[in-house]
C-alpha cells in the first residue's frame, strides 16, 4: 500500500497547507475541499498500479518462462511486492469491514433512540416546510432524518428569547443537506477508523459544517446580533447529559466548550474569497491536477525495465538457450468425424548444462523434464522425460535428441491405441 499511502498523504498535506493559507476563506468551500480529500482515501491506487504492472509481468513471463538466477531475482521482488500489497489490502479490508458493521450498528441504535423520543415530541412550529419538535430532557438541538428532515430541540429552549436564531442555524443545515453529509462523513470515519489522517479530516469537516451555518446566520441576522445570541445560548447551556450529544452521526448545536468559544470568536472576522484566497485555491487546484495527472500517466506508462528480449539475455559457458515447442493432439475415437483436442506449449528457456529442468502444467497433468549434456563434438544431447494424461490414463515417454548448435531437433510419438500424438521441437539458440 506504499502508493496508496504516499499519494493520499501527499494530497492531505497539500490540503492542510492550503487550509492554513486560506484561513479567511468561506467555511463551506473549505468543507468541500476536505470532502474531496476524504474521497481520495477510498481510491485503491496500489491496485490500479498493480493492475497495469501485472500486464507488464505477463508480457515478460511469456517471453521467458525461466531465466538465470539473476533474472529470477529481478522478477521475484516485483511478484513478492504484489503479494504483500494484496495481503495488506486484505488486512485493511477486514478492518474497514469491522468499521462498517459498527457504523450500521450505531446508525440503527441512534434511529431507534430518536424514534422512541419522537413518540413524546411536541410539534410546535413549521418554518419553510420544516417541522420543528421539542422534547423533554433532550439537552440538544439538531437535525434528524434523511428524506424529510426535522429539527429537534429540548423543550426548555422553546421559550428562549433567541429561539429563532437557533432554528435558523438548524435550517441552514437542512438547506445545505448537512444531515446527509454528516452521515457520509460518519460512514467514512468508521470505515477508515484505523487511519488517523482520515479521523482528523472528519473532525475538521464537522467543524467547518457548523462554522458555515454560523456564517450564514450571521449574514442573515447580523454578525453582532447572532454572535450575542450564540454566546447567550452557550452561557445558558449547562453540561449536556443528552444520549445523542456525543454521537458522530449528528452535529449538536451545543458543541464542546472549546469549540463553542472558537465559534464565537470566528463571528468577529470576515470569511470571504479575497485575492489571496483565490490565488491559493488556484495554486492548490493546479497542483492537485498535476499530481493526479502524473499518477494516472505513471499507471498507464509501460515500464521498459522488466521487458527483456530473449536474444539479449547473457548466458555463461555452462548455459544454453533453447526454444521449446510441444504439441499433444488427443483424438476422440468415438467421433466419426475425427475430433481433435490440441494442447500446445511454447517457451523460451535458459538452462544449465548437466542439470535437469522441469516444466509443469495442470492441463493434462503435463510434466516435461529435460537434461542437456555437452558432447565432445560441440553438439548437445537432450534426455527428455514427458508425462501426460489422456482420458484419465497416464502416459510417459523418454526420447532423446542430439542437436547441433543453431539447429532444431524433432520427434513425434503416436499412441498405440490411436488416442494421441505427441510432438516435440527443440531449437538451440545462441
Amino acid at each position: 500500500m506504499i502508493i496508496y499511502f504516499s499519494t493520499n498523504i501527499l494530497l492531505s498535506a497539500l490540503l492542510f497547507i492550503a487550509l492554513y493559507l486560506m484561513k479567511s476563506a468561506p467555511f463551506r468551500l473549505k468543507f468541500r475541499l476536505i470532502i474531496f480529500s476524504l474521497l481520495s482515501w477510498f481510491i485503491p491506487y496500489d491496485l490500479i498500479h498493480n493492475l497495469f504492472g501485472n500486464f507488464q509481468i505477463i508480457q515478460f513471463s511469456s517471453e521467458i518462462l525461466l531465466a538465470t538466477e539473476n533474472l529470477k531475482n529481478s522478477v521475484n521482488p516485483q511478484l513478492t511486492q504484489i503479494k504483500n500489497n494484496v495481503s495488506l489490502w486484505e488486512i485493511s479490508i477486514v478492518l474497514s469491514f469491522v468499521g462498517l458493521l459498527i457504523f450500521i450498528k450505531d446508525t440503527i441504535i441512534l434511529r431507534k433512540k430518536i424514534q422512541k423520543q419522537l413518540l413524546n415530541a411536541n410539534h410546535f412550529k413549521t418554518i419553510s416546510g420544516i417541522k420543528c419538535y421539542s422534547l423533554l430532557g433532550l439537552d440538544a438541538a439538531f437535525v434528524s432524518g434523511i428524506k424529510d428532515p426535522v429539527i429537534l430541540i429540548d423543550d426548555k429552549y422553546r421559550q428562549h428569547p433567541n429561539l429563532n436564531s437557533l432554528l435558523q442555524h438548524e435550517q441552514q443545515h437542512i438547506i445545505h443537506n448537512d444531515h446527509i453529509w454528516l452521515l457520509l462523513i460518519g460512514l467514512m470515519q468508521k470505515i477508515l477508523w484505523w487511519n488517523p489522517i482520515v479521523l482528523l479530516l472528519c473532525k475538521k469537516a464537522r467543524a467547518f459544517i457548523e462554522s458555515s451555518c454560523d456564517q450564514a446566520c450571521a449574514k442573515e441576522i447580523g454578525k453582532t446580533q447572532y454572535q450575542q445570541h450564540l454566546a447567550q445560548f452557550i452561557l445558558d447551556e449547562n453540561i449536556s447529559t443528552s444520549t445523542v450529544n456525543n454521537t458522530y452521526l449528528i452535529n449538536n448545536f451545543f458543541a464542546k466548550k472549546a469549540f463553542n468559544i472558537i465559534r464565537i470568536k470566528q463571528l468577529s472576522k470576515d470569511y470571504t474569497m479575497n485575492n489571496k484566497n483565490k490565488t491559493t485555491l488556484s495554486i492548490y487546484l493546479l497542483t492537485l491536477l498535476i499530481i493526479l495527472t502524473t499518477s494516472m500517466q505513471s499507471f498507464s506508462m509501460k515500464s521498459e525495465e522488466p521487458v527483456v528480449r530473449f536474444e539479449d539475455i547473457k548466458i555463461t559457458e555452462n548455459q544454453i538457450k533453447i526454444v521449446l515447442d510441444t504439441h499433444l493432439y488427443k483424438y476422440d475415437t468415438n467421433d466419426k468425424d475425427g475430433g481433435i483436442d490440441n494442447f500446445s506449449i511454447a517457451a523460451n528457456l535458459v538452462v544449465d548444462l548437466g542439470e535437469s529442468f522441469v516444466l509443469k502444467y495442470d492441463k493434462n497433468d503435463f510434466v516435461f523434464k529435460v537434461t542437456p549434456t555437452l558432447l565432445k563434438d560441440g553438439s548437445i544431447f537432450f534426455e527428455t522425460d514427458s508425462t501426460f494424461t489422456v482420458d484419465g490414463e497416464k502416459f510417459n515417454h523418454k526420447p532423446s535428441l542430439q542437436i547441433r548448435r543453431h539447429s532444431t531437433g524433432h520427434f513425434t510419438i503416436g499412441g498405440d491405441d490411436g488416442k494421441y500424438t505427441y510432438e516435440l521441437f527443440l531449437t538451440i539458440r545462441e
